[in-house]
């Protein structure tokens, strides 16, 4: 049995769940945390309404709603399970099998 883990909802646990890469261009450079609802017009601190976002998008879209500043989101942000990032995790270990020596 594995006991059940809370993904605490912090800085780098969106990063990682959005692979650091932006969610409206997918740049991976000057990253930082975007609401997607703003948080002066009533947006949450949660899961869904965090994403991964660079300076030039975030700057560009403000306290405004997508539609208001014409971005597009590439993908939904959602709220990861535990066993999300064990996979996450597993999944880059298998990319390197090829050059490990057993």
């Amino acid at each position: 049995n594995i006991p059940y883990r809370k993904v605490i909802l912090s800085r780098e646990n969106i990063f990682k769940r959005d692979e650091h890469r932006c969610a409206y261009c997918f740049s991976s450079k000057n990253l930082t945390i975007d609401h997607v609802y703003p948080k002066s017009k009533g947006g949450t601190n949660d899961w869904d309404n965090l994403i991964t976002s660079c300076f030039d998008c975030n700057s560009k879209k403000g306290d405004k709603t997508l539609e208001q500043a014409g971005l597009k989101l590439q993908f939904q942000p959602f709220k990861p399970s535990p066993f999300y990032f064990m996979y996450s995790s597993y999944k880059n270990e298998v990319k390197w099998h090829p050059y490990l020596m057993f």
